[in-house]
């Protein structure tokens, strides 16, 4: 019997809301989910069984700290559908390099596709993608999921979906100790934003201070901060932000290879 699993890195919940929407749509409610948000994870899967990976895009690629925790999943020949989740501009290279990985770790892609989530950089002032994966994204996610759920019933999986990318990828950005920076006077010690730092950047002990070294900009501590305490005061950040709202407002729509 076929079992439905789920994989994911999250750190905003745009990819997980996205992944929970078309597992919805394959009417079966999944073995298992495997949050690569925190942690690595150790599983086997078997051949009969599907695994769905949903992992976001930053700058055109996969983050390096979920490729890195994507390391101890194995498949069988296990079939696989890739999804990328990205902020409004373009997924460039990163599902071409999911799907890659994937293929790598034992799993048989059969199917891909792109969605859009409200971008990292994403403010009140300068809005990115705001308030996505929407209503229409999620219903699209559900009609995909419907699709697949028809595909695997009547066995038309067979072929390689054909997925845009270029190889070798686009270079990474250059690494910086650029990080979102406490204002003391705003913070009230209730540590959300420790608990939600995927890479363990912000010190418990004291919440103010953050490891640039270990900082992927995921911009989650921003975002669970309720009185707006955490934020980029670096010129280069904010001019990169300005710069995405001015030239990719336009709204993007899902993207499915079969």
């Amino acid at each position: 019997m076929m079992r439905i699993n789920g994989v994911f890195f999250s750190p905003t919940h745009t990819s997980e809301k996205i992944l929970n929407g078309v597992i919805e749509g394959m009417g079966s409610d999944p073995s298992s989910m495997v949050n690569l948000t925190y942690e690595e994870s150790f599983s086997d899967y078997k051949e009969e069984d599907i695994v769905l990976f949903a992992l976001p895009v930053y700058s055109g690629r996969i983050p390096v700290t979920a490729l890195n925790r994507l390391n101890n999943l194995r498949g069988k020949g296990t079939r696989a559908v890739v999804i990328a989740v990205y902020g409004n501009r373009a997924f460039d290279d990163a599902l071409a390099e999911l799907n890659d990985v994937v293929e790598s770790l034992g799993f048989s892609v059969i199917s891909a596709a792109a969605f859009i989530g409200e971008h990292s950089y994403s403010e009140e002032n300068y809005p990115i993608a705001e308030g996505r994966p929407d209503h229409w994204d999620l219903e699209k996610a559900r009609d995909y999921g419907v699709k697949l759920r028809d595909i695997l019933a009547e066995g038309r999986e067979a072929g390689k979906p054909d997925i845009p990318g270029n190889r070798p990828y686009r270079e990474r950005s250059p690494e910086n100790s650029v990080h979102p920076v406490t204002d003391k006077n705003l913070c009230t010690l209730c540590l959300d934003c420790v608990a939600v730092c995927p890479t363990g950047a912000i010190d418990k002990s004291s919440p103010a201070l953050t490891e640039g070294d270990k900082c992927i900009k995921c911009c989650a501590c921003i975002k669970i901060c309720s009185v707006h305490a955490r934020a980029f005061h670096d010129p280069g950040m904010k001019a990169i932000t300005e710069k995405l709202f001015n030239h990719f407002r336009e709204r993007r729509e899902p993207e499915f290879f079969f």
